[in-house]
């Protein structure tokens, strides 16, 4: 059980490094530290161009390095400027559905919850670092016009996928392709060499379906929101070759989804449909 429990923190931690800092950045400022390119077209946006363009989207993925605030800085400008054009569903990776009802109850009072206090009336978990996310976090909190939205799978959850559950099945997202793309990241990730792959095979294995179920979740929320809905989530999540866009597609909504990826030069089209470039 010790062994499945450290796996499983793990995998809820894949791509997450924490990072601690106590300097509040600048604010971002577009030519000088970020262009927006559309990747149909190769054409750069000014960010108001790009926030219209968002305009057609009912989903829209932001995909982030979890531990690099220009992503969080990123991520609040575009939220903030969505919101201004019409209610928002904001979906987040970091709370597990399970958690809406803490998110709700606090939202019910929130005029009485100081900021100081809002992590704890939140029951955030303590794996991500609060710091990173605490302007959005505050942002979608107290305004009327965004919802915040528990999107992951709990704990207990991972532990009895992790003992084996019942796989996924989709006719996009569960493809051999897709899961082999997910594998090589968690290989990556856990720099497992290749004369140790069939001694881990079973594990990695299991990691696949718990990032799979992740996704399903997300997907299901995301698909589910009664407004535009903004997913917060890492890259690798994000992404259209692997990640929650197929689910998406499984669920075979009519949802229009657009995927922008934060901070990555050589991304392909295929992966993503924005890239928000920082220097």
């Amino acid at each position: 059980m010790k062994f499945i429990n450290t796996i499983c923190v793990v995998c809820i931690m894949i791509f997450f490094n924490a990072c601690v800092s106590s300097i509040t950045p600048a604010p971002l400022v577009y030519k000088k530290d970020y262009i927006i390119t559309d990747k149909h077209t190769g054409e750069e946006l000014d960010f108001n161009d790009f926030i219209e363009s968002l305009q057609h989207y009912d989903v829209i993925l932001l995909g982030e390095k979890h531990d690099v605030m220009k992503h969080h800085q990123a991520q609040v400008l575009i939220i903030e400027a969505l919101a201004k054009k019409q209610p928002l569903d904001v979906v987040f990776e970091m709370f597990p559905s399970a958690s809406q009802t803490y998110i709700d109850a606090a939202k019910s009072k929130k005029e009485s919850i100081q900021k100081s206090k809002l992590k704890n009336a939140l029951n955030w978990e303590s794996k991500w670092d609060y710091k990173m996310y605490r302007d959005i976090i505050e942002l979608g909190f107290y305004a009327d016009s965004i919802y915040l939205i528990g999107g992951n799978i709990s704990s207990d959850e991972i532990n009895i996928i992790y003992a084996g559950a019942e796989p996924l099945k989709g006719r996009y997202s569960t493809t051999k392709q897709a899961q082999e793309k997910i594998a090589q990241k968690i290989i990556q990730a856990h720099n497992i060499v290749a004369d140790q792959l069939d001694s881990n095979k079973a594990m990695i294995d299991k990691l696949v379906q718990i990032q799979q179920y992740k996704d399903r979740r997300m997907a299901d929320k995301l698909v589910h929101a009664k407004h535009q809905s903004v997913l917060i989530a890492g890259k690798h999540h994000t992404n259209k070759t692997m990640g929650v866009p197929l689910h998406i597609k499984d669920f075979k909504s009519s949802k229009k989804v657009a995927v922008v990826f934060l901070g990555d030069e050589n991304e392909s089209l295929d992966e993503c449909d924005y890239m928000w470039h920082f220097f």
